[in-house]
């Protein structure tokens, strides 16, 4: 069970974090060789403090230090908004010796392992939801395999996510065309596009009534965007957005894939593959799923069509 003690020693570590991102910007990016292997020092011993993801970040950004500016500046913004904001939110709860709901968030960004148990204790639960998978694939992250799938809640329209590690002998097709019904259904964290488990579940069929639930859910594009702007403001957010988008056709303009609704707005696509949008039955007037990314790129992961859900991208990653 997590204890404020071991919050007091994450503190710590996000101040060898803070100290490490502050240097890199006041030297500036052209004059860290000399201190890039103190740096690694530095990052090396966070693997002390339970803070995984951060460490992780940590890494990323001084493997990318010589890469271009534009990609190193959005590592260290990121980087420096999640240590700051984590930091700040923990020392409030030592003070006032209470672990917060935004301090359960925080902990999960900065890679504290919750067990289900201590999320049902947390109140972190929905019963009654109805999940259909809109999209699975298998990652593989540093000699890991990780299956990761969407999921749309069909009493509520929310989308979720599930991230699991698998090993090689469970490398089946795990693709779930049921709707389950878990019981219950729990969160990782209380945001908008949280990652989820269950522990048992039953299921039904997939149904034709399901469909139109699920395109009563879509948006249009301003819609969508509006509310992947909204969510990015905050520091606890994902590099990506899912929405689903009630479309009118899809279209090229300057060589590149576009999606147009019934208002005439437009957003780009990104990881598309042609030979879906030769298909009559899904050129227009239908339903896409995908996430919108921080360029506000609408990137391809399912269509839902009249009567299925056809899953066009093999694989994306959670943060760009």
């Amino acid at each position: 069970m997590y204890q404020l003690k071991q919050m007091s020693k994450q503190v710590e570590g996000l101040e060898i974090a803070d100290k490490i991102i502050r240097d890199i910007i006041e030297n500036g990016l052209g004059n860290l060789k000399v201190q890039i292997n103190d740096y690694k020092c530095g990052t090396q011993e966070l693997g002390n403090y339970y803070i995984p993801n951060i460490q992780k970040l940590m890494v990323e950004l001084l493997e990318n230090l010589e890469e271009e500016l534009e990609k190193v500046s959005k590592l260290i913004v990121k980087t420096q908004s999640l240590v700051s904001n984590a930091k700040i939110c923990f020392i409030e709860c030592i003070e006032n010796n209470i672990i917060t709901q935004e301090a359960n968030d925080f902990l999960e960004e900065v890679g504290y392992e919750w067990t289900a148990q201590e999320l049902l204790n947390l109140g972190l639960v929905r019963e009654n939801s109805q999940l259909v998978q809109l999209n699975l694939w298998v990652d593989e992250v540093k000699n890991k395999k990780i299956e990761v799938a969407y999921w749309l809640d069909l009493n509520s329209g929310s989308i979720n996510f599930s991230c699991n590690e698998i090993l090689d002998k469970q490398l089946i097709n795990d693709s779930e065309f049921d709707v389950i019904m878990p019981t219950p259904l729990i969160y990782y964290n209380s945001r908008e596009f949280a990652k989820i488990t269950w522990l048992t579940y039953s299921t039904r069929k997939f149904t034709l009534e399901d469909i139109i639930t699920i395109k009563s859910f879509a948006t249009d594009i301003k819609t969508g965007v509006e509310k992947a702007k909204l969510y990015f403001i905050s520091s606890l957010s994902k590099d990506i957005f899912p929405v689903l988008i009630s479309y009118e056709t899809i279209g090229i303009v300057d060589d590149r894939y576009i999606l147009q609704d019934k208002n005439k707005d437009q957003i780009y696509l990104n990881k598309v593959d042609s030979v879906y949008f030769e298909m009559k039955d899904i050129y227009e007037n239908q339903i896409m799923f995908g996430v919108i990314d921080k360029n506000f790129v609408l990137n391809v992961i399912s269509l839902v069509t009249n009567s299925h859900i056809l899953r066009v991208s093999e694989k994306f990653i959670l943060d760009n």
